[in-house]
């Protein structure tokens, strides 16, 4: 046959040959196939007798191009000329195998490959072994009988000759084709990893699938990966007798109904995966989407093919990988008996270590598998919300874009595809792409940082449940601002509780946070436990700190209240019983600082230990009983906004707090501040009360305080057994607040 080159590759290929004159050059393999069927050449293979690094050095030169050696033992080098460039050309430069350009073809893998060309005599083509005559046939034939045997991996580029060429193998071929495949074991993973991509990226998955199938192929792939007992064995060239029928071949793998049906591929999910891809790269449609439920079609199927054409490792793409994945996954055992399990984790290792990918890529596998398992147990869901879709995708990421492609493609196989499992593909792909912001990835407004400043939440693993369970009331709408999310981090630390016993007739709610000796904090009046939020945050893993809304307060109804402290005492003495707290210490914030008193006179044998802040154990002058008593009446009429516009900038001279408090105390019941004020008014002297306590005594006051002069706390401590006074300088009447680290450090001090 006589050759036509196009004048620039004659031209170049002249050159070349002038680079060595004297020593001919020869151009072999695939280009000189593409050239006699006419097809555009992009690589090109050149053999000379000797000296063929020599000759890639001296091209370099004269085309100014980049080169390296491939193989020091072969003598084989590549020069790659414009280099990046869509015009990019390829030069590979090897020595005979052999003594002879006969002997270095016989040595190669089929006839089509086995032509070559005299670079001084371009319109010939030089062709011992007839493959000119096997492209006209089309047909695939070795060029020797051991051809396969000495490189197995030649079983998959016989995959490859068969789709992009058309040919059929002969039979003695396809039986040699067989037989080498058990000896894949032999070869690399990262060989046959890059030659089957090259496998699956070829049109016609179906058609592919088919070949890997009959040439034995598939069965060495699927055992090597899944660690199948078949994979070990390997025949020598002379083994024919002793190869197993192909029934035999394939019985231990698990082969799902469409593996058998070669003739009819529209039930094939390798195909429907293949169409689907197609379809976003060319059409940029989403077959999957309902037309009517979709926004923005068009664009959602730009954005899934870009994701799909995103390089994840050694410059192999997502699109890639997911075919090599369904491969694989399709026929994984627990498919064929639901008594295998599947262990993704496993699955994705196997795969992985069997062809060799890396580690991002065994994250791939491993999260494709999981969100695949996931997306059915999301479909028997009665409800797919927002809030379950962030979950899915938090848990395996983009990958699960992948795993709704696939679980389409396996239900549309189907001859009853599950209308459930397609509508929750569906929801997951049109969130991705369209709601993202909103369900997938809500802004953040706080972070670890700001737990452990604000919150003085310790490093661990609760910071990061935490900043979920505000993620996730974003998506629900529960929490829009930086405030609101700080505020459910609160609500979360704080372990509540509600305590009902025949010593009280209320349900008072507590919050019980923290390890350690138990000490229990009590509120001021017509404030609620949440005042000492910051102390417990900070001193949480030094102590179990009890926290109640005192009665009439907080989230504490009033109740049958009397008037009376003793009846406040009666309700810490229920909480202690449920509690199974037979001792404890007590830390009470200037009306809590009453209460603890009365509870000290009616339970003694209970108190483990007494802190006093900002409190006084005298009783009320005659015009301060008086004052108490009209605020009480007047309350119930006024409410508690009035309360709170006179009380609220007498706790601190700091505005933050000063309108903090303001809330607080605006939000309390009026018929609970009412019945505090009067039980408060009618408190008797109980200085004596600590005379008699053998216990620990602290009294804390504030240097800046306007409700409470520094002295009473002196005055207390004098009159105590173990009394301490402690003045905190530049304090008001909340040292919770304005001193929250003094503060607990100084009740923790008394344990």
């Amino acid at each position: 046959m006589k050759l036509r080159l196009d004048k620039n590759l004659a031209d170049f290929l002249g050159e070349i040959q002038q680079t060595v004159p004297g020593q001919k050059v020869f151009l072999v393999g695939g280009a000189v196939r593409d050239l006699v069927i006419q097809k555009p050449v992009k690589d090109l293979d050149f053999v000379i007798q000797t000296g063929s690094v020599e000759l890639a050095r001296a091209v370099r030169r004269r085309f100014d191009g980049v080169w390296y050696t491939l193989d020091d033992e072969h003598q084989t080098a590549r020069v790659i000329l414009r280099q990046g460039r869509e015009d990019e050309l390829v030069l590979d430069f090897t020595s005979f195998i052999g003594e002879s350009l006969d002997e270095d073809l016989s040595n190669r893998d089929f006839t089509v490959n086995a032509m070559a060309i005299d670079l001084d005599k371009l319109d010939e083509v030089i062709d011992p072994l007839g493959g000119q005559s096997d492209l006209a046939a089309k047909q695939l034939r070795l060029t020797n009988q051991g051809s396969l045997q000495s490189d197995p991996l030649r079983v998959l580029r016989a995959v490859r000759m068969a789709r992009t060429f058309g040919l059929a193998p002969t039979s003695e071929t396809l039986s040699r084709i067989r037989l080498a495949s058990y000896n894949l074991n032999r070869i690399s993973g990262e060989r046959i990893r890059d030659e089957l991509l090259k496998c699956l990226e070829l049109p016609g998955l179906c058609e592919t699938y088919f070949l890997l199938k009959d040439y034995g192929i598939l069965f060495q792939l699927l055992s090597r990966a899944h660690k199948l007992s078949g994979s070990g064995r390997s025949f020598a060239q002379n083994d024919e007798e002793d190869f197993p029928d192909m029934d035999d071949y394939l019985e231990e793998i698990y082969l799902p109904d469409w593996s058998m049906s070669r003739g009819d591929f529209t039930k094939n999910p390798l195909r429907i995966l293949e169409e689907l891809i197609v379809s976003l790269k060319q059409e940029n449609t989403l077959p999957l989407i309902n037309q009517e439920n979709g926004l923005k079609i068009e664009q959602t199927a730009k954005e899934l093919s870009r994701t799909l054409a995103e390089t994840l490792q050694g410059g192999r793409k997502r699109e890639q990988l997911l075919k090599v994945f369904a491969l694989f996954f399709l026929h994984h055992p627990a498919f064929g008996d639901r008594s295998v399990k599947l262990d993704c984790q496993q699955f994705s290792l196997g795969l992985t270590n069997a062809l060799m990918f890396g580690q991002k890529e065994n994250a791939f596998f491993s999260q494709v598998c999981l969100g695949y398992i996931n997306i059915e147990k999301l479909s028997r869901l009665k409800m797919l919300t927002a809030v379950e879709i962030y979950r899915y995708f938090r848990e395996v990421g983009t990958f699960g874009l992948e795993s709704a492609l696939l679980h389409n493609a396996v239900q549309n196989a189907s001859i009853t595809p599950d209308i459930m499992v397609l509508t929750t593909i569906e929801r997951l792909i049109l969130s991705w792409f369209q709601e993202h912001e909103k369900v997938i990835n809500p802004p953040r407004l706080i972070d670890g940082d700001d737990l452990k400043k604000v919150l003085h939440l310790k490093p661990g693993p609760n910071i990061g449940v935490y900043l979920e369970a505000v993620r996730e009331a974003q998506i629900v709408g529960q929490v829009q601002t930086q405030d609101q999310a700080m505020e459910l981090v609160r609500e979360m630390t704080m372990k509540r509780g509600n305590v009902k016993s025949s010593l009280t007739d209320i349900d008072m709610v507590y919050q019980d946070v923290g390890t350690g000796k138990p000490v229990m904090l009590l509120h001021g009046l017509a404030l609620d436990g949440s005042i000492w939020n910051d102390v417990v945050n900070l001193y949480a893993d030094q102590a179990r700190f009890i926290v109640p809304d005192l009665r009439g307060h907080g989230q504490t109804l009033t109740g049958l209240a009397d008037g009376t402290l003793e009846q406040f005492a009666d309700d810490i003495a229920a909480l202690l019983d449920q509690l199974e707290i037979n001792k404890i210490t007590l830390a009470g914030h200037s009306m809590g600082g009453y209460i603890a008193l009365a509870f000290a006179g009616k339970y003694p044998q209970r108190l483990a230990g007494l802190a006093m802040v900002t409190s006084n154990a005298r009783a009320d002058s005659p015009e301060k009983r008086r004052s108490r008593l009209d605020d009480a009446d007047q309350v119930s009429e006024a409410g508690s906004k009035r309360i709170a516009d006179g009380m609220a900038p007498k706790l601190t001279r700091m505005p933050d707090l000063v309108q903090l408090g303001h809330q607080i105390i605006a939000k309390t019941l009026p018929e609970g501040i009412a019945n505090i004020q009067r039980a408060i008014a009618n408190r008797p002297n109980r200085l004596e009360v600590l005379s008699h306590l053998d216990i620990t005594f602290l009294a804390i006051a504030g240097a800046d305080d306007q409700l409470m002069q520094p002295e009473v706390a002196f005055e207390m401590a004098e009159a105590s057994k173990h009394g301490k006074a402690i003045v905190l300088p530049g304090i008001g009447h909340l040292p919770m607040w304005e001193a929250p680290v003094a503060l607990g450090a100084l009740i923790v001090s008394i344990l």
